[in-house]
């Protein structure tokens, strides 16, 4: 791991150019990058396109991926702004700073536009993309148009990874992507089961045993979900399933 995303990390925080210091949020977790970097490994992009920045913590387990497999584009989208009023960096242009101090700005072709502009415009272009991780606004019409976009400029074997997805509207949006007879169920991450309550005694130590049992039965939903393309999508026009 690259040692400036270690440090970020491990503060949580960021720098600025002026050398102080920002708390990040909204960002994934280490669990969630290595899982990101696994499927990047075995799917061996040429392109990958990212939706939603922020502070470029997913941006960069993602390039330094790509750079390890020399490839050659990492497409950046998000609505930004790039700077506040006052001059001074956003999160998103914080995000782009970050991917730069790493040695990554070559492969980054950035978008500071909602990604219902952005995508379309790429679409047209008749860009081609192996990779997709979708972390944008999470109500379930943008993100199932994130997905209807991801899905027509992905390649074959190529995969879209939903972030958030124990959210109810990235949920239902993921059931849906999952019905479509040219994809498969790729991966997913989990969140770390919580710890028991420790010592209990009498009816106390019953319940907590019957709460960590539970616990057990019933693990906890998944915060990444991987789809792979393993077809052209050839649906009809009438197509439904339900979901």
């Amino acid at each position: 791991m690259h040692p400036y995303l270690e440090q970020i990390l491990t503060t949580q925080t960021v720098l600025t150019p002026e050398g102080s210091r920002v708390a990040i949020n909204s960002q994934i977790t280490r669990q969630e990058g290595l899982f990101l970097q696994d499927l990047l490994r075995e799917i061996r992009p040429r392109v990958s396109l990212e939706i939603g920045v922020a502070f470029g913590i997913s941006s960069m387990f993602i390039c330094e991926v790509l750079m390890e497999l020399g490839a050659a584009r990492h497409i950046c989208i998000d609505s930004g702004p790039l700077r506040r009023e006052s001059g001074e960096l956003d999160r998103y242009g914080l995000g782009l700073l970050n991917l730069e101090r790493c040695g990554y700005g070559a492969l980054v072709e950035a978008y500071a536009l909602p990604s219902e502009i952005a995508l379309p415009a790429l679409l047209q272009q008749g860009r081609k993309i192996d990779f997709v991780f979708i972390d944008g606004w999470h109500t379930f019409d943008h993100c199932l148009l994130d997905f209807f976009y991801a899905n027509r400029l992905l390649n074959v074997g190529g995969a879209v990874v939903f972030h958030d997805a124990d959210g109810p509207p990235v949920k239902k949006v993921i059931r849906y992507a999952s019905r479509y007879p040219s994809y498969r169920r790729l991966g997913e991450t989990r969140r770390p089961r919580l710890p028991s309550a420790g010592r209990r005694n009498g009816v106390r130590k019953i319940g907590g045993f019957a709460l960590d049992l539970l616990r057990l039965l019933r693990p906890n939903p998944p915060t990444c979900v991987a789809l792979r393309k393993v077809a052209e999508d050839e649906r009809s026009w009438s197509w439904y399933e339900k979901f």
